[in-house]
């Protein structure tokens, strides 16, 4: 091959492998959507957990009070969750490194939830 050709076959690859990550990335804010719908359509279960629930682009956000937790759709497709403990002037964030799908994030959540229940 000349250097033109794989200079062109390079691009290419280029190109492919940004294609698939945006890909990855759609169908990872994809199901971020579905599963904040999932939460605001079920009015007895957002009732249970007391928290304001938001989705901003490639960002869910749920706030019970006592924590903040923050789930980030990911170029690759994975998915990056984090929490972050309310405390009087020390405020503490944990990065969950073993959430990667969907159904990590679901668990994650539901242990969360669970952990910092307020209870009314």
């Amino acid at each position: 091959m000349s250097l033109k050709e794989l200079y062109r076959a390079e691009l290419d690859r280029k190109a492919e492998a940004r294609e698939q990550m945006c890909a990855s990335f759609e169908e990872a804010k994809d199901k971020l959507e579905d599963l904040y719908r999932s939460i605001m359509e079920d009015e007895e279960f957002l009732r249970s957990i007391h928290a304001e629930v938001e989705l901003h682009d490639d960002d869910l956000r749920i706030d019970p009070g006592p924590v903040m937790i923050v789930v980030t759709a990911q170029l690759s497709g994975d998915f990056h969750m984090e929490y972050e403990v309310k405390k009087p002037d020390d405020y503490q964030t944990t990065v969950l490194g073993d959430v990667h799908t969907i159904a990590d994030v679901e668990r994650a959540l539901a242990k969360l939830l669970a952990t910092y229940a307020r209870h009314d």
